[in-house]
């Protein structure tokens, strides 16, 4: 069996196995399906024989007849279960890849507007009570306690206090100047 009707076969089988689970070699649509394989194969070697030279019929044991059709109704099955899985996963696939390079874009290029300017600021409004009451005071109390941060605080302050007391030495001087020089004036004109 090959083509549509293997494919066709398959889909009923994937069908009847999700609805009934697996079909096994003695059951009865396993048979069926065995020995149209096997009549189908059957009558076209007995054709070709027919034609060649006038055969008898020899005896046919009904139980070895059956199993055989089971077995080779089994395996059809089987064969067409995974055609038709092979098929439709690749159908599937295809569907998606398509989607994914067609439609996905499309719908994020129009649809990214209205995400940024209604949903983002309502997720965000939602969401910085939770920020605020739950992670800064964690992240403060982490930079509170963190010994980098000290260290480069403390350089700041001493940076900052070098740097006052620098302009409080420069304008003391000057001052210092000014005072002189009118204190200079002040008693050379006497």
């Amino acid at each position: 069996m090959t083509g549509l009707p293997r494919f066709a076969l398959g889909t009923v089988v994937l069908t009847a196995e999700r609805l009934a689970g697996r079909t096994s070699a003695s059951s009865p649509v396993a048979i069926a399906v065995g020995l149209a394989d096997q009549g189908r194969k059957s009558a076209r070697s007995a054709a070709k024989k027919l034609t060649a030279m006038r055969i008898k019929a020899p005896a046919i044991d009904l139980r070895q007849l059956l199993h055989d059709a089971g077995a080779r109704g089994a395996i059809a099955m089987s064969r067409s279960r995974r055609d038709a899985e092979a098929t439709l996963r690749s159908v599937m696939d295809d569907s998606f890849d398509w989607a994914e390079q067609k439609v996905v874009p499309k719908v994020v290029e129009e649809m990214m507007p209205q995400i940024v300017n209604n949903i983002v600021p309502r997720i965000l409004d939602g969401v910085m009570p939770q920020i605020r009451s739950k992670v800064l005071p964690v992240i403060i109390d982490d930079l509170a306690h963190d010994p980098n941060v000290r260290t480069m605080i403390t350089e700041q302050s001493q940076s900052a206090m070098a740097d006052a007391t620098l302009e409080l030495r420069e304008t003391s001087a000057e001052a210092d100047d000014r005072l002189e020089i009118a204190f200079r004036r002040l008693f050379r004109s006497k």
